[in-house]
């Protein structure tokens, strides 16, 4: 790892700091925590070509970059840290297949593989997923079934052990052996994210989460008013990598307020918040929120037990 670039959090491109922070930033999971049963998680992959060429022309690695997602546009998060990882696989010059769609024999899709590196004895299995998801208020029991997503509809501890029960068992199925013309000898998630808390609960641990995971704040309408950093509100696919806005974007927590009260009249979801500090001319995320509607506390306690209802259900 001494050739990784160690200034890439100041990279003028946000794909570029993207792409560091797919490959380089702590997972969400631990994969020693005894709840995973020893499930395969954060697999160890090698770029040494890109970051050598980072470390010597990072603008031509940019343009490569840039024509490689203006190949094919995306407009979902996770396909962009898929287009990402696809960029970096391909630059270290590694033979992969990627979204390798199973389907039966009525032509319905039974799974798809996010990744599939060659080698000499078969394929290595690679899902890929970023995740951001909100601790509403923290409890030492409550696993993680607290992490609700933005949207209310899942929980980190149900879409977890779906990904690593479904999606990663399916090069082990019959219809994925009888269609792929080599065997998939082994399979990895590569889990990467933020999750959120409120301020009292920032440093709280919770078995099963990486120590190191990437954290942010949950704050209300009226803490953000209060905020006495200067802020940018970030739109979804910005939500990556760690941010440098443009001094036109700069706000005050009071700011920001208006914008967001007219997208919720839209729709009532938290938005990303990157709380910045000023260094050498750019302004830097030094951290970061999710700014939550008033409704949104209220009603993520009913999705919090309307999920855990579903999660004994499938027990």
């Amino acid at each position: 790892m001494d050739s990784v670039p160690s200034g890439w959090h100041s990279y003028a491109s946000y794909p570029l700091r993207a792409l560091c922070w797919l490959l380089l930033s702590p997972p969400l999971l631990d994969e020693h925590a005894p709840c995973w049963h020893g499930a395969a998680l954060n697999p160890v992959l090698q770029f040494p070509r890109l970051w050598q060429r980072l470390q010597s022309d990072p603008a031509a690695v940019q343009a490569e970059l840039d024509a490689f997602l203006a190949e094919k546009p995306v407009r979902r998060l996770g396909l962009y840290a898929e287009q990402l990882l696809a960029f970096a696989l391909q630059t270290e010059g590694l033979a992969f297949r990627r979204g390798v769609q199973i389907h039966n024999e009525k032509g319905i899709t039974a799974g798809e593989f996010d990744f599939l590196l060659a080698a000499n004895d078969g394929y290595r299995h690679i899902e890929l997923a970023t995740k951001f998801y909100l601790c509403r208020q923290h409890q030492p029991d409550a696993g993680l079934m607290q992490f609700l997503g933005p949207n209310l509809a899942d929980a980190l501890g149900l879409k977890i052990p779906k990904m690593l029960r479904q999606q990663m068992q399916l090069g082990q199925t019959a219809l994925a052996r009888s269609v792929l013309d080599q065997p998939v000898f082994s399979a990895a998630a590569m889990i990467k994210g933020w999750l959120f808390y409120r301020p009292h609960n920032a440093d709280v641990h919770t078995p099963g989460l990486h120590p190191q995971h990437a954290r942010g704040l949950i704050l209300t309408m009226g803490e953000l008013a209060a905020l006495q950093e200067p802020a940018c509100l970030l739109p979804k696919m910005a939500w990556l990598a760690p941010a440098i806005c443009p001094e036109s974007e700069v706000r005050t927590g009071a700011e920001c307020l208006p914008f967001l009260q007219a997208e919720w009249q839209k729709q009532e979801a938290p938005y990303m918040l990157a709380i910045l500090k000023e260094q050498n001319g750019q302004w830097l995320e030094s951290g970061r929120a999710m700014v939550i509607p008033d409704s949104w506390a209220e009603k993520a306690i009913t999705a919090e037990l309307a999920l855990q209802r579903q999660s004994e259900s499938m027990a």
